[in-house]
């Protein structure tokens, strides 16, 4: 994503969205977003959800309102696994919505999700998704060493520091299969509970 945020003229990026306990309201909520960003009504997005057809117009207006009408606009779903814990209806309805309005003629949506790899035959089997063709990225298990630089990095963009041997101990103690979403989910709440100092320590 950060890669197509430096090609403004071909793409068109908001913030991943995860689905949760309510998908259609965080669908919601991101569509409002994006409306006030660009000046559009936003209560546009909630006649948005009903039909794939009016998500994919409002997509259209949302890329004349930026003055990009040649831009795609890049719908990210991150963790879709969530869906699953949902009544099939629940999930099956959200699925119906997003794939109905990147399969709309000329539609500038287009869809990116993440799953763990063990919940792909699980996705893949959903009704919706039936006549789906999908191009498959695999990412393979991040390497240790790699995750000094997955805490450090964003933190020294964001001005914080880490008492010595923090770092060291967050990566001793994600060494484990599956680990990066709970290492993110720390990372976060470390981030939004620091103090003033913004010094993130072992008692913290």
């Amino acid at each position: 994503i950060p890669q197509l945020e430096k090609d403004p003229a071909r793409w068109i990026v908001r913030r991943p969205l995860s689905p949760g306990a309510a998908p259609m309201k965080q669908l919601r909520r991101s569509l409002q977003i994006f409306c006030q960003a660009s000046g559009i009504d936003n209560s546009l997005a909630t006649r948005a959800l009903e039909t794939g057809h009016d998500l994919a117009e409002l997509t259209s207006d949302l890329t004349l309102a930026v003055r990009r009408p040649e831009s795609t606009a890049i719908l990210a779903i991150d963790q879709v696994e969530e869906l699953f814990a949902l009544p099939e209806a629940e999930c099956d309805r959200f699925l119906r919505l997003v794939i109905e309005a990147s399969n709309e003629p000329d539609s500038p949506l287009l869809i990116l999700v993440t799953l763990r790899s063990d919940f792909l035959a699980a996705f893949q089997g959903r009704p919706p998704l039936s006549d789906v063709r999908f191009a498959n990225m695999l990412l393979g298990p991040m390497p240790v060493r790699k995750l000094s630089e997955v805490i450090e990095r964003p933190a020294a963009q964001a001005e914080i520091e880490f008492e010595p041997g923090l770092v060291t101990r967050i990566i001793q103690e994600v060494q484990a299969e599956d680990a990066l979403p709970l290492l993110a989910f720390i990372l976060r709440e470390l981030y939004e509970r620091r103090g003033p100092d913004n010094r993130l320590t072992q008692a913290d």
